[in-house]
């Protein structure tokens, strides 16, 4: 037993993190996560967070949602239902956060509105971790039960290693491969479509994609870069087979499965490892987008502060938002000491 660094996150702040640790301790309880883990330090220093837990109590965590991931069937469903719930809620709370004209809005008006979206961002990180069965820093107790469980189907050793890597291949397109696959299509359309019909199907490609490099403090993509991926991708088709490519994937898969008789079970656990691989990778989109939304409000903060550093907005812990924007607290200063 001892405290041990779980998780290092680069180009951090306390808007992404601030939830994830009080959410082990006191959420996990009651949405299914189990009563283990009792302390969580975040420690944040040059933009670095760091993720400290009792290793013992993290492993006992860990494995208890795994298995209830595997065999919990209507729990685990009910999970992945309020994580779709949660991601449809805060994707379309960021874009209102977004649009807002907060030049108009006083700081009442845009304390409320950030009251709507704050517990929508926690409950989205919560879950979200549950949901990917509590990965942190490779600790992977879900995969490595699901690959223990699917090595009885292939006999050897060997033969599981040779397929292990095709049947985790995800078959359903992340957000990324949308959009490269939309750019491959205009680009064999652009021709056809002339250079002004064209640039404006690509402005509002980069509308709806830009922020998907964005990480947690930007910038993001320009539609300059838009611009130069379109002309790469027309030297180069490959990204116009994905779906394609996707389905013989899937083709292949299936014969996999075929061939050494998988029953029921056995193919559950690879949709389910599919499934764990991709909610991972979108849920860190959807916090991305978060993220680019909420530039709108820091930047606002920092001009009604006249500060040209809207990023140190970034160290505030959410709930801490609407009370800087009534009262000034905490204090610039402490911001920038955070």
């Amino acid at each position: 037993m001892g405290l041990e660094i779980f998780e290092r996150v680069y180009s951090s702040h306390w808007f992404l993190s601030s939830y994830n640790g009080p959410g082990f301790v006191r959420d996990f309880p009651g949405i299914g996560g189990g009563r283990f883990i009792t302390k969580a330090v975040y420690n944040m220093e040059d933009d670095c967070c760091r993720y400290i837990f009792d290793n013992e109590e993290f492993d006992q965590t860990a494995h208890f949602t795994s298995d209830r991931l595997i065999n919990d069937h209507r729990w685990r469903a009910r999970i992945y239902k309020k994580i779709s719930l949660y991601t449809r809620i805060y994707f379309q709370a960021g874009e209102k956060i977004r649009k807002m004209n907060f030049a108009l809005m006083s700081d009442d008006k845009i304390a409320r509105e950030l009251s709507k979206i704050i517990p929508i961002q926690h409950f989205h990180q919560v879950y979200s971790v549950l949901a990917n069965g509590v990965v942190l820093d490779g600790r992977n107790h879900l995969s490595n039960k699901i690959r223990d469980e699917l090595k009885a189907a292939f006999g050897n050793s060997q033969n599981f290693e040779e397929h292990w890597a095709l049947l985790t291949l995800v078959t359903k397109m992340s957000l990324r491969q949308k959009k490269q696959y939309q750019l491959a299509l205009l680009a064999a359309q652009s021709k056809k479509l002339g250079k002004t019909k064209t640039r404006l199907v690509l402005q509002k490609l980069h509308e709806k994609y830009c922020w998907l490099d964005y990480n947690n403090m930007g910038p993001a993509s320009t539609l300059s870069v838009f611009e130069e991926e379109l002309k790469d991708t027309a030297k180069n088709a490959a990204n116009r087979n994905t779906s394609l490519h996707l389905k013989k994937i899937k083709a292949m898969q299936k014969k996999a499965m075929n061939k050494y008789r998988f029953n029921k079970r056995q193919r559950f656990l690879v949709r389910l490892a599919q499934y764990v691989i991709w909610q991972k990778g979108f849920r860190k989109d959807m916090q991305y987008h978060g993220f680019y939304c909420y530039e709108n409000l820091f930047r606002a903060m920092a001009r009604r502060n006249k500060t040209d550093d809207w990023q140190q907005f970034g160290y505030l812990f959410p709930w801490e938002a609407g009370q800087f924007l009534i009262s000034k607290t905490p204090s610039l200063s402490e911001l920038q000491e955070r």
